[in-house]
């Protein structure tokens, strides 16, 4: 019962804050609690996955991949104390806008990081995953082109503009790339999801599992909202990228806290 409250909770919480954006009538005073509820979206986030790393012992696998996770939710939560000060601010010389950078930069390899070390937990743990060989592949080359045929758009459309000359942040691309590699993970963990089905075990990957896809969704309507074609759209689908935004660090929170459980649980047995 309580890993359903766990699973729901996200999705209730989205879906309350949909209804507010849309009750308030000043377009700017919903962009305010769009943006306060990824913020503290992603702090939830951060405090989620670090309460499950210290649940396993020092050296142990998944502490280090949830505390990567939980490193990387803070450190993108930057813009509450960052943003405010200016992005033109200087300090010893050097930009905010170009310590957002760097700070961005950062957290996308620690989330990648995290990724890949959920996605190669099944090798660690001995777990054999369902289904034939060319299934397995078939689910591998599906993830990949979906996250090529998302994330790779803006990717090209950076390069295209680099080769033309024109200038484009480095963080941009480095971001694509990072979400070309998380999404191309989906499919071991969903994988490894299926291969420990039936357990209270399950639940903190299914929930981890719903937070990827759920930034695949984001990723989706943020290249939406960006192309020339949806431009009549721009602004709902800008509103659906923040949502799914929340749903994502949602998910990832709630996993953070099913792993604990889940363990606990299982040590009490």
């Amino acid at each position: 019962m309580k890993y359903r409250v766990l699973a729901a909770l996200p999705v209730v919480i989205t879906a309350a804050l949909y209804l507010v954006v849309h009750l308030v009538g000043d377009r700017a005073m919903g962009a305010e609690v769009l943006t306060r509820s990824v913020q503290s979206a992603k702090i939830a986030a951060g405090v989620g996955c670090i309460v499950a790393a210290f649940t396993f012992a020092r050296g142990d696998y998944l502490r280090r991949a949830w505390l990567f996770a939980g490193v990387s939710s803070v450190l993108l939560a930057r813009d509450i104390w960052l943003f405010p000060l200016g992005m033109e601010t200087t300090f010893l010389g050097v930009t905010v806008e170009a310590i957002n950078h760097v700070i961005v930069g950062i957290a996308n390899v620690f989330g990648v990081a995290a990724t890949v070390l959920m996605a190669r937990a099944w090798q660690v743990g001995g777990i054999e995953l369902p289904g034939s060989s060319m299934r397995k592949w078939m689910v591998v080359v599906a993830a990949i082109v979906v996250a090529f045929a998302i994330a790779g758009v803006p990717l090209v459309h950076d390069l295209a503009n680099v080769a033309a000359g024109k200038k484009v942040p480095l963080i941009n691309m480095i971001s694509s790339g990072a979400d070309i590699v998380s999404i191309a993970l989906i499919a071991p963990v969903l994988l490894t999801v299926l291969a420990i089905r039936g357990g209270v075990l399950v639940w903190p990957w299914s929930l981890y599992m719903a937070s990827m896809v759920a930034w695949l969704a984001y990723d989706a309507a943020d290249v939406l909202s960006r192309s020339a074609s949806f431009a009549s759209h721009a602004a709902s689908l800008g509103i659906v990228a923040e949502l799914m935004r929340v749903l994502a660090c949602g998910y990832l929170c709630v996993s953070g806290v099913a792993q604990r459980t889940s363990v606990l649980s299982v040590d009490l047995e």
